[in-house]
């Protein structure tokens, strides 16, 4: 079968900026895969993880990458739904990742409640396997979080935004983050 998908700008949400610092988060799901297929739901080791730090950042960004950062990303219990969790991996460093959990819930990155977690789906997600309607196959979008569970992340649905779980061999909607500098 052959697919055609409109090709669109990744729109990016400013969650905050401190001077020239800026935390950034896609303003819709881009694409659709597994977590890992590795037998681990750990994000350091993800497949998911190693795609967008390297065959996504390299394509996305390859005539403009210098402003984006590498960023510390905090893995530890506490950006988790539960916590102590016995689940949670090292910190990474990354120029993309993904939002934790309680990302999904600072209200001063404009997460006051589930409506605002609400995100629109691209073409090339749909393409993916991602359902854009909450009444769809595959309708959650990743967090980095582990859940407590050892074989399940945290997820939210795109359409009610509302939490849930989900194994991390199943499909997936992503919507990347990053921090970026001007100068």
């Amino acid at each position: 079968s052959k697919y055609w998908c409109r090709c669109e700008p990744i729109r990016w949400r400013v969650l905050s900026h401190d001077g020239n610092d800026y935390s950034l988060l896609s303003e819709k799901t881009i694409y659709g895969c597994r977590l890992s297929e590795l037998g681990t739901p750990k994000w350091k080791n993800s497949e998911l993880r190693e795609w967008l730090n390297g065959s996504f950042y390299n394509s996305a960004f390859s005539y403009n990458n210098a402003n984006i950062t590498m960023t510390e990303v905090d893995n530890s219990a506490s950006t988790t739904s539960v916590d102590p969790n016995p689940n949670v991996g090292e910190n990474t460093n990354d120029r993309v990742f993904l939002l934790s959990y309680q990302d999904y819930n600072n209200a001063s990155y404009g997460f006051v409640d589930d409506a605002s977690r609400v995100a629109d789906v691209s073409d090339y997600a749909i393409v993916k396997g991602v359902s854009r309607y909450g009444g769809g196959t595959y309708p959650n979008a990743w967090t980095r979080s582990p859940s407590s569970s050892e074989i399940m992340m945290d997820v939210y649905n795109q359409t009610t935004g509302a939490f849930d779980t989900l194994q991390y061999w199943w499909l997936g909607g992503v919507r990347p983050a990053m921090n970026i500098f001007f100068e």
